[in-house]
């Protein structure tokens, strides 16, 4: 505590804009002090129950990471191809652009400009994010949002590392 007392009056030695910037370093260290409190972590007994089961659950997370994947692609790709209109090059657009049937009616240039688009919109539906700045407007985009909405709201419902949590919670015999 001493050494902290001495280096804030060294810093008071200094301008005020220099003293400024110091005292952002000096709270910063002092924020260091914050992480002391994961210290706390290897003497609980709960911390080893969540890590064992953190590892035997990897291949079952790695399975669902891998289908979550596939799943994303196949309805980013299903979108884009729904939702991409007709090619034409117009004055407006010299180079080109895919236009597509407005809500209200009109033409306008599709925001599902790739499938990598098409998957952004797949997360952020799924995720129930849904920002609005890519919304489908036809019927086959419609039902394929409606689709991407209840499978992802579903997808949390079913975790695969319960079953291990139970199993590695009865094997160390600790009941919370």
């Amino acid at each position: 505590m001493l050494i902290w007392r001495q280096f804030c009056l060294f810093l008071m030695h200094f301008g005020a804009d220099e003293m400024r910037t110091n005292l952002v370093l000096l709270r910063l260290i002092r924020l260091l002090r914050v992480m002391r409190v994961f210290k706390l972590g290897r003497y609980t007994e709960g911390k080893e129950i969540i890590y064992d089961t953190f590892l035997a659950s990897i291949p079952a997370l790695v399975n669902m990471l891998f289908f979550m994947l596939v799943i994303t692609v196949m309805f980013g790709a299903s979108i884009y191809y729904s939702e991409m209109g007709t090619f034409k090059v117009t004055e407006q657009y010299p180079e080109g652009a895919h236009m597509r049937q407005a809500f209200l009616g009109g033409v306008e240039v599709s925001p599902f400009s790739s499938i990598l688009m098409g998957c952004y919109w797949t997360v952020m539906t799924a995720t129930t994010v849904g920002y609005g700045e890519v919304v489908p407007t036809s019927s086959v985009g419609r039902v394929l949002a409606c689709i991407v909405a209840y499978s992802g709201t579903c997808l949390p419902s079913n975790p695969p590392s319960l079953p291990r949590f139970v199993c590695i919670l009865l094997e160390k015999g600790s009941y919370y």
